[in-house]
């Protein structure tokens, strides 16, 4: 973990190394998946009745998330990428693939405001969906 105080910014970096024989526990082969945390969780799934009240947009952090695979046993094929910009939040998705099983894939999310008038709400909780829908990849690593 790096906190660097000058630029306001927390940085936690994680590496794994998972033995080619681990894949085989638990089903984690067919269905390795890749996904951030901490970027919708504010935003309720749907509107059942129309809004009074602002939604809650959440605090003023930016969170930032990469996933590195390297020497895969697969060749991956890339997710889209995603943007998505409206009064409450700016997201992206990117995703970069190279021979040999290498992909990164590289998430941002940016709050814009702390709530929105209730007459934005229904469009921001299908922004939301959109961004949860980008959030959670899954793979099967079975070589062919």
């Amino acid at each position: 973990m790096q906190d660097d105080r000058e630029a306001n910014q927390v940085t936690v970096t994680e590496s794994y190394f998972l033995p080619y024989p681990a894949l085989d526990r638990n089903g984690l082969r067919q269905d390795f998946a890749f996904a951030p945390e901490g970027m919708a969780e504010t935003f309720p799934d749907r509107i059942l009745a129309p809004r009074r009240l602002p939604l809650y947009v959440g605090g003023p952090w930016v969170v930032t998330h990469e996933v590195r695979v390297r020497n895969a046993p697969i060749e991956f094929i890339a997710p889209d990428p995603v943007t998505i910009s409206n009064p409450a939040f700016d997201f992206s998705l990117a995703a970069k693939v190279s021979d040999g099983g290498n992909m990164v894939l590289h998430w941002s999310y940016a709050p814009k405001a702390r709530a929105v008038p209730p007459d934005q709400a229904a469009a921001i909780i299908a922004d939301a969906r959109t961004l949860r829908d980008a959030t959670w990849f899954s793979w099967d690593l079975s070589p062919e």
